[in-house]
């Protein structure tokens, strides 16, 4: 049996910050095949303001990000344009993480957390003192007040009028020659039906508009704010969606590996 100090569940921001004040001792699960779900896969735009960045971890993100200009546009993060840093970033600080890896059964006794897996056919069976959970499953139970949801679409500009959806938020990227749209969906429905909504939506928009629809996300955009940890008999629960941008989730994570984990 693989022995670690924590397990984090999710390649998240927070996750990694986390992993990377003890890559060693850490170990990160993600049910899916992509680095931070939470921001990238969900095509997440987020207002990135000049401030001084709290922590080791970010601070060296922030860093690689400025090998790419066109990154941050106007003040946003331009989202499609960060992937290349972010890879850098978990190569670099040398994170250990199983991708595809779908969680069977966790227990605990009185020192141990004892999580068995399914990792490409392999079974695993993994001891660790802690467990933090850092994706959005737990979110509406952690967020400090509303939870919003969204299914973001990449459009490409083609024409002088973008494209106008009721109750949707256009990030605009004019370097980039593309927009996103936000536009919120219902939040009972499955992934699937949320994307066959909002692409029902689109035909109904703004018919003059000849911008093109690139991609929808791959995942749901979940919004809101956690200002307090959770911990029970499962662990602890620090969703890293529920930040500003994913530079400050990368701050909350490192934060926590200081006040809990340490």
């Amino acid at each position: 049996m693989k022995q670690y100090k924590t397990i984090v569940n999710g390649a998240t921001m927070a996750g990694m910050a986390i992993a990377s004040c003890d890559p060693e001792g850490t170990l990160i699960v993600d049910r899916g095949n992509q680095l931070a779900s939470d921001f990238y896969a969900s095509m997440r735009a987020d207002p990135m303001p000049e401030r001084v960045i709290q922590g080791e971890a970010a601070r060296k993100f922030e860093a690689g990000m400025k090998q790419y200009p066109s990154v941050v546009q106007d003040g946003k993060l331009a989202i499609t344009e960060g992937m290349p840093a972010l890879g850098r970033y978990a190569e670099s600080q040398k994170l250990q993480i199983l991708f595809d890896f779908s969680i069977i059964s966790r227990q605990q006794d009185m020192s141990h957390f004892t999580l068995t897996g399914i990792c490409r056919d392999e079974i695993y069976h993994i001891q660790a003192e802690n467990y933090v959970d850092t994706t959005k499953s737990f979110a509406k139970q952690a967020a400090d007040g509303m939870v919003t949801e969204s299914l973001n679409l990449l459009i490409q500009k083609s024409g002088q009028d973008p494209v106008i959806c009721p109750n949707a938020r256009i990030h605009d990227f004019p370097t980039g020659g593309y927009y996103i749209l936000e536009m919120p969906v219902d939040a009972k429905m499955s992934y699937p039906q949320m994307r066959k909504q909002a692409l029902g939506l689109f035909p109904c928009t703004r018919t003059d508009s000849s911008d093109l629809l690139l991609k929808a996300a791959d995942r749901i955009c979940v919004r809101g704010r956690q200002s307090s940890i959770l911990s029970n008999s499962n662990g602890f629960i620090l969703c890293s969606c529920l930040s500003e941008d994913l530079l400050h989730a990368m701050e909350r994570g490192e934060q926590f590996w200081r006040d809990y984990l340490c």
